[in-house]
């Protein structure tokens, strides 16, 4: 696939204009061996198509004020690299990226305050390798619009880290029923979170167990998650959560 507008690396294709959309289909590349970068499309509601690509290094949705929702990429079965998703402030939806099981190195969500929850990775088993780079994994931050991990169901494991913060809607881990295996979980000011529920089948943590300024979420529950694991974690950080006993 050609790039319409490239960056100083020549590493994206970008998207910035509705117009480029009509391009990018009328190539038909299968295997796209750049980022796609969809960036601003000003007065764009829906992104939809793209089911013809079957593999692409990464995707970058970024500062796409007017969208509300993207179906799209059904077709995709390899991301080289990841997704990256942020500052979509309308964003609402995004529908399951159909064939997508593996995600080779990390997922970002950030600063999407509508998103109602994740099932754009309702597909995917893992994330990341286990035992792999730190940068690798999975970074949720500000989507304030998030109640619980709804859309991550098949994620079953986890390579480098597993990271939210300033999630301040959310209030439970519901979700995550299939996830065995993390590298790193951080967990930091998720002001309502206030039950682990969704990580029963968690069998193991890594390198690090660490939450932090979670005033709802009672320790006596993180020490019973940790007691859960196989092995305790290598490192655990509690600071910040509620002292009050368990039932």
């Amino acid at each position: 696939m050609q790039p319409f507008h490239v960056d100083e690396f020549d590493l994206e294709v970008l998207f910035q204009e509705v117009s480029d959309l009509d391009l990018g289909c009328e190539q038909r590349c299968s295997r796209v061996s750049r980022t796609m970068a969809f960036f601003l499309l000003e007065g764009l509601g829906k992104l939809e198509g793209f089911h013809f690509v079957e593999s692409v290094k990464g995707l970058r949705f970024s500062s796409m004020h007017d969208l509300r929702e993207i179906d799209a990429f059904h077709g995709l079965t390899t991301i080289e690299q990841g997704i990256s998703i942020y500052e979509n402030w309308g964003l609402e939806t995004i529908e399951p990226f159909a064939s997508l099981e593996h995600v080779g190195f990390a997922v970002g969500f950030e600063n999407n305050y509508k998103l109602k929850d994740l099932r754009l990775l309702a597909n995917v088993r893992q994330i990341g390798e286990i035992g792999g780079s730190y940068e690798q994994g999975l970074y949720l931050s500000s989507n304030k619009g998030l109640k619980d991990m709804t859309g991550l169901e098949s994620l079953e494991r986890i390579g480098g880290r597993f990271r939210i913060s300033y999630e301040t809607g959310l209030e439970s881990m519901r979700g995550l029923e299939s996830l065995k295996e993390v590298d790193t979980l951080r967990i930091n000011y998720a002001v309502e979170l206030s039950s682990l529920e969704g990580l029963e089948n968690l069998q193991r943590v890594n390198e690090v167990l660490s939450i932090e300024n979670s005033p709802k979420l009672r320790r006596c529950e993180v020490e019973a998650l940790v007691a859960q694991l196989e092995e305790p974690p290598e490192r655990v950080l509690l600071s910040g959560l509620s002292e009050a006993p368990c039932d």
